[in-house]
């Protein structure tokens, strides 16, 4: 099997296996919509504001199919340039997962001083060590030392009522719209329906937003 038989065996993989999340979420929020809420100055965004494409997830730290998409957006970023392509995160923690709260906590926390790029990228990279932790609040702290963040005002923050309310919020959003499950992509405000199952297939998203006329 080459690499990318592997990616694509991969992504089908996690997303095989969060059906039964997926399903419970569906039925707890209701319907999809087609078109993302307007970005505004409570995301997380990556990428010139001018940037021809705007890509927005709604993630889960503890959703294996987000970590597995994790790698390829990076990617794309990397050869598209954060000149072209504007990346905006939005939490959607799922309550079928045990520490996604907890999780979406951390990387808000971080934000406050300035890391959340770095904290989202460990809590993926690093998904497997703290997913099936009784109590993450120990794993979290770690990473935040290591990215040399203040660690007192870091646990502070993350139990917070400002940082637990930004989660909830985020959620209320996110249901308001019609966001029924992770990862759930929108190329230029469009929700893409059926999720690339590659790179390449990703790559050429971006590509047919990039052709398409600008209003």
């Amino acid at each position: 099997m080459d690499s990318s038989q592997q990616t694509r065996f991969v992504l089908w993989a996690v997303v095989i296996l969060t059906v039964g999340v997926l399903g419970f979420a569906i039925s707890r929020f209701g319907g999809a919509s087609s078109t993302a809420p307007e970005v505004t100055d409570q995301d997380h965004v990556f990428g010139a504001d001018n940037a021809p494409v705007t890509v927005i997830e709604y993630s889960d730290f503890q959703c294996p199919a987000c970590a597995a998409y994790h790698p390829l957006v990076k990617q794309v970023l990397n050869e598209f340039g954060t000149s072209t392509i504007r990346f905006v995160t939005r939490n959607f923690p799922l309550p079928g997962h045990q520490n996604a709260d907890e999780a979406a906590r951390a990387v808000e926390a971080a934000h406050i001083q300035g890391a959340y790029w770095k904290m989202h990228d460990v809590l993926f990279e690093r998904q497997k060590f703290w997913e099936d932790e009784t109590s993450p609040d120990q794993k979290f702290l770690s990473y935040a030392d290591m990215l040399g963040l203040n660690t007192s005002t870091f646990m502070a923050d993350y139990n917070s009522d400002e940082v637990k309310n930004k989660v909830q919020n985020d959620i209320r959003v996110a249901t308001g719209a019609g966001i029924d499950r992770t990862p759930t992509f929108f190329i230029n405000g469009e929700r893409i329906v059926n999720l690339p199952d590659s790179y390449e297939e990703l790559k050429k998203l971006i590509q047919d937003a990039l052709a398409a006329p600008r209003s």
